[in-house]
């Protein structure tokens, strides 16, 4: 599985939470978000969130537990403009193109995102 460092390598302008359910929580990351996104970050089981629903040029950092009873994990979001966290249960990490848009011939590791009209 992709790691934090990874997603900071990949120097990624833009950011947004994409959907948050109450419990899972998605934020994508790219370029241009109008058309695609780059990276996801899912975390599931959230019990806490200070962060903008849109950022830039993000420094992501594993802070570890929360240091409280739920036993939740702390991910850092340093950018210019002020430090985030995202505390939650668990975190997965997907790196690939992912087209807001439809089109065909897909290469490996491209996708149209799940909230595109296929019709």
């Amino acid at each position: 599985m992709p790691s934090l460092d990874e997603v900071n390598a990949l120097k990624l302008w833009d950011y947004q939470i994409q959907h948050f359910d109450g419990s899972r929580l998605l934020v994508i990351g790219g370029n241009d978000l109008t058309y695609y996104h780059d990276v996801e970050l899912v975390f599931t089981g959230v019990v806490h969130i200070s962060c903008d629903t849109n950022f830039s040029h993000p420094q992501f950092s594993d802070s570890g537990s929360c240091h409280c009873v739920c036993g939740a994990y702390r991910t850092g979001i340093k950018t210019d403009e002020a430090d985030f966290a995202i505390v939650a249960e668990n975190r997965e990490i997907i790196i690939g193109t992912v087209f807001h848009y439809q089109r065909k011939d897909l290469k490996p590791g491209e996708r149209i995102a799940p909230w595109v009209d296929v019709d």
